[in-house]
């Protein structure tokens, strides 16, 4: 009974143009309006069809600005007014741009040319894995070793590691790739080119994430240190128990951000010769003068970076309830 009341109450304290009679309303005037007054798809606008068509998406917003604003309604309604508003808004685009869609399909989602280049494309993006996961597999499990070498407070120790990331950190990794492909033959070292790509993103990276990680380790307080180490806890536990899985939230999301810059490195492999993904992609444009494939690599980019900037986030809340003391 207390809940009906209450939702009653909160139903007579909305404003006139957040009920929801309005809104339906406002919503099937746009719809008769757009099938009895809109004109046909193809039509070419003037100034006057255009400024009209302007103040219709403005109406088409009001809703969907009530609805995503108004705090008191579940989120998924606010939700499905913004989709519904950008949908309306990509079928006007559509109706009346004038593009010629037609021959934007054949020449950036050619449906043949893409079911024809697949297999090319796959090996491009299995070269393009490998170089990451070596790179991405090297520096992370040694940055944080070499982290902790740099706060022991060693003078020649941290004379060197600061010069190795002084220097690795300035260097563009494009000039790092194309200097280890031509300097190593001179060492009477081979050089490949998924040799040199590794190291090249190996050594920048690693640069980047001592910083990352001498700075997670640095930020956690003195008192959590003297703390462990008044449990009876050595050097090396309270490391591993205390100081680490602390740190790991300071150094997760700028350590998640360069991953995924690193992965989207794995494109200045090509200058050398190495067949990943852009390589395979830019052979098939010049081949098909056709750049279809350009815009299959994108889509295969963002299956590969979505998952894992979401999956960083979410890692991030656990360790965040792992890592918070919980009150009694």
């Amino acid at each position: 009974m207390q809940a009906e009341n209450t939702h009653s109450r909160q139903k007579r304290q909305r404003l006139w143009y957040q009920r929801d009679g309005f809104l339906w309303g406002l919503v099937a005037a746009l719809i008769a309006a757009a099938w009895g007054l809109l004109p046909p798809a193809g039509t070419s606008l003037g100034i006057g069809g255009w400024l009209g068509m302007g103040l219709y998406m403005l109406l088409a917003a009001v809703p969907m600005i009530v609805t995503t604003m108004d705090k008191r309604r579940p989120q998924v309604a606010g939700t499905a007014a913004a989709l519904g508003f950008l949908g309306l808004l990509g079928l006007v685009f559509y109706r009346y741009s004038g593009a010629q869609w037609d021959m934007l399909g054949m020449m950036f989602f050619n449906r043949e040319l893409i079911v024809e280049t697949w297999p090319i494309l796959l090996g491009g993006l299995e070269n393009t894995l490998l170089i990451f996961i070596c790179s991405a597999v090297l520096s992370v499990t040694i940055a944080p070793i070499i982290a902790i070498i740099r706060t022991l407070n060693n003078p020649i120790f941290n004379c060197a590691i600061d010069a190795f990331v002084d220097v690795f950190r300035s260097l563009p990794i494009l000039v790092l790739v194309i200097f280890i492909y031509y300097a190593l033959p001179f060492l009477e070292i081979n050089s490949t080119p998924f040799a040199a790509g590794v190291c090249g993103l190996f050594l920048s990276a690693l640069a980047f994430m001592i910083e990352y990680f001498r700075a997670g380790i640095e930020s956690v307080s003195r008192g959590h240190v003297e703390a462990a180490r008044s449990l009876g806890l050595g050097v090396i536990q309270t490391m591993r128990f205390v100081i680490l899985p602390l740190a790991i939230r300071v150094v997760l999301p700028p350590l998640t951000g360069h991953l995924v810059g690193l992965l989207k490195a794995t494109a200045f492999v090509s200058v050398v010769g190495m067949p990943e993904l852009l390589k395979r992609a830019m052979e098939i444009v010049e081949w098909k003068a056709n750049p279809t494939p350009l815009v299959t690599i994108t889509i295969m980019y963002l299956i590969l970076l979505l998952p894992l900037m979401y999956g960083s986030t979410l890692l991030e809340r656990r360790l965040a309830r792992w890592t918070t003391p919980h009150r009694a």
